[in-house]
């Protein structure tokens, strides 16, 4: 990426944001920019806000963006990069669940992925601030999902594919959050058969987790001794804890590879979610000596 201040305004050569296709204003938002260069550059640009870019326009492979005190130029590349980073990112695998129970209309393929709502119990579908179920259609086969930026994505996928093509790097198809869970979902499912397959009926490596929503933590513990009676469990006091998500609530991955991590051993570990029955198992284990 380039950056360049100036006080000389774009020529006239240039394309107005007024004049960028629709899938030009989707990839050069103001808020994909400010990120890309606070990112690029945090001591000068950290303080940066969509706000504080007055007009957009694009002159050849740059964007020349209008502040009150002068211009800044950076990549059209490093701007598509982010805004794909940002549009293929994994949600925590806290974040959604498969809803088996909800039913599936015989127009929408795929399987029913939903928001979960933490704050009642037991979990329910999240909603939106209209009320409406955060629940989405996926099917991983087709690459195709019902929410909204999905549908955006491939109602401008040609415009796209060419920016795409002629600027960056980046490959290019509709996907979407969504998509990316159930991806990585069907890869730790796939896992988890694959450990359970090798260890044979009876797997002594136990990782068990719980997520702290509150905090937005994952917490585990480790054993080698399964289920019997003082077994030992790892860390002794407490809990191993990994947060689930970066700044701005970004999601860390961190979730997803400790599990992957937990069942890609030589020795592979059954993953255990927490409960009453597991919290009295290990309530009785030993102490380290």
């Amino acid at each position: 990426m380039s950056l360049k201040a100036s006080h000389t305004p774009p020529t006239t050569m240039a394309t107005l944001a007024s004049q960028l296709t629709d899938a030009q204003q989707l990839i050069y938002s103001r808020t994909r920019i400010v990120n890309t260069l606070s990112r690029s550059n945090p001591e000068q640009h950290g303080d940066l806000e969509p706000r504080d870019i007055l007009s957009i326009s694009i002159q050849d492979d740059k964007l020349c963006c209008l502040l009150a005190d002068g211009q800044v130029e950076v990549d059209r590349s490093a701007v598509i990069a982010n805004f794909w980073e940002h549009r293929t990112r994994t949600p925590s695998f806290f974040d959604y669940k498969i809803w088996r129970q909800v039913a599936n209309p015989s127009r929408h393929p795929g399987v029913a992925v939903g928001a979960v709502d933490y704050s009642s119990i037991p979990n329910r579908i999240a909603v939106d601030e209209r009320g409406e179920r955060k629940l989405y259609f996926v099917c991983e086969d087709q690459n195709v999902c019902t929410c909204g930026s999905w549908q955006q994505l491939n109602k401008h996928r040609q415009q796209l594919e060419e920016e795409f093509n002629r600027y960056s790097t980046c490959s290019f198809e509709p996907t979407c959050k969504h998509l990316k869970w159930s991806q990585a979902n069907t890869k730790l499912q796939a896992l988890r058969y694959i450990a359970k397959d090798n260890s044979g009926e009876y797997n002594p490596r136990l990782c068990v987790y719980t997520f702290d929503h509150r905090r937005g933590t994952l917490l585990y513990r480790i054993t080698y001794d399964g289920v019997k009676s003082k077994g030992q469990w790892f860390p002794v006091e407490g809990w191993k804890e990994k947060t689930v998500y970066g700044k701005g609530g970004i999601p860390s991955g961190e979730c997803w590879d400790t599990f992957f991590s937990a069942l890609s051993q030589e020795e592979p570990f059954k993953l255990v979610k927490f409960s009453h029955s597991v919290a009295a198992l290990m309530n009785s284990s030993r102490s380290k000596n």
